[in-house]
């Protein structure tokens, strides 16, 4: 063979082989990584689409363990009122709470949002109802059916020593005027540690969408790869935590990277009973210092804030229907109440994106 025609061979195979390097970095193919993770005693499990490289296909970690070991990071040294390693408990467990914590800048974020929803809802929703938690200990008599709740002389006793007006915050130093206050971010953690996912998520060039799942809490971010809503379940409050009674369609394919986050809380969750038959939701009442107690089975509130998701569900379970509006327009928020009747209200925005399907239940419009 001449030696030009073998030149030009050669020459053919490395411009070839350039196209193909070059290729492998510039394609960008959808890929869907899948994860699970247990999280603050709740399943977490995240689906997450991408477009990536051939390149980065290849023996890429999984973006999964990366959310993964942030939840656990923000539970761990953040919000585990159990565990001594986090600040939740190391603030807990002050003796004299008047000469302060020093506190980290996310443990500081996190109690300076949940004192302004606290705020915001009269106390509906609070992080410092660690005492009145533990009076009623609703969580360790989860099932039980000879539950012994507190008495009067018991709730009076602690009612000093609970409530967001105890708490002072100045720089990053935290006190407070009852050295028995003690803390507790079950209201709001999961959809905390949410948002905080989110920032990963948009962090990520690769990542084009996401659903991310933690108990009752839900993040959905971008689109899938095919474009198509997601279709995010209703729990059916008196079934099991499976079986749905619905769905809200969420489009997030033109958001431009605003995250939809969609919370429940409800009476179902954790309950105690006493051997008279009585049932006592984990949910209290700060203004009563007992168990909410009303026809309202849950509340799911969808917004574009995790941690304000997560603690207006709680708050308008509290509150009720009735003196909702006006904190669900501050936070720009929607909601779904379903009482014990099986009626469901569903505020205007969510009107059109939600689906029965539960012939049990049926949308009431006002």
């Amino acid at each position: 063979m001449p030696r030009m025609i073998k030149l030009r061979i050669i020459s053919i195979l490395g411009l070839l082989i350039i196209i193909a390097i070059l290729l492998i970095f510039i394609i960008r193919l959808p890929k869907v990584d899948r994860g699970s993770d247990i999280v603050m005693d709740s399943a977490l499990t995240m689906t997450i689409y991408t477009r990536q490289s051939l390149f980065d296909c290849i023996g890429n970690d999984n973006i999964c363990s990366e959310l993964s070991y942030e939840a656990r990071s923000i539970d761990n040294e953040l919000l585990d009122w159990r565990n001594p390693a986090s600040e939740c408990y190391s603030f807990n467990k002050l003796d004299i709470k008047s000469e302060g914590y020093i506190a980290s800048d996310d443990f500081l974020d996190i109690i300076s949002q949940s004192e302004i929803l606290a705020s915001q809802t009269d106390g509906a929703v609070d992080p410092a109802l660690g005492m009145l938690i533990d009076v009623w200990n609703i969580e360790d008599s989860y099932g039980r059916d000879d539950y012994t709740p507190p008495g009067a002389d018991e709730l009076e006793k602690i009612s000093p020593h609970i409530g967001y007006s105890h708490l002072d915050i100045n720089d990053n130093i935290i006190t407070s005027d009852t050295d028995s206050l003690k803390l507790d971010f079950g209201a709001v953690g999961k959809g905390y540690t949410l948002d905080r996912l989110c920032d990963i998520l948009q962090d990520d060039s690769d990542c084009t969408g996401a659903v991310i799942s933690m108990g009752s809490s839900i993040l959905v971010y971008g689109c899938k790869n095919d474009k198509s809503p997601y279709e995010i379940g209703i729990r059916d409050p008196e079934d099991g935590i499976s079986d749905i009674l619905g769905t809200i369609r969420v489009d997030s394919s033109g958001r431009d990277g605003v995250p939809v986050y969609i919370s429940t809380s409800g009476s179902y969750e954790r309950y105690a009973a006493s051997e008279d038959g009585t049932v006592y939701s984990h949910i209290l009442d700060s203004s009563t210092l007992r168990p909410v107690d009303s026809d309202l089975l849950s509340v799911t509130v969808v917004c574009e804030s995790g941690i304000a998701s997560d603690g207006l569900s709680t708050a308008l379970f509290v509150i009720g229907e009735e003196d909702s509006d006006e904190i669900l327009e501050e936070y720009g928020a929607e909601a779904i109440f379903i009482y014990s009747n099986h009626d469901i209200h569903v505020t205007g925005g969510l009107e059109k994106i939600i689906d029965i399907t539960n012939d049990n239940y049926r949308i009431v419009v006002d």
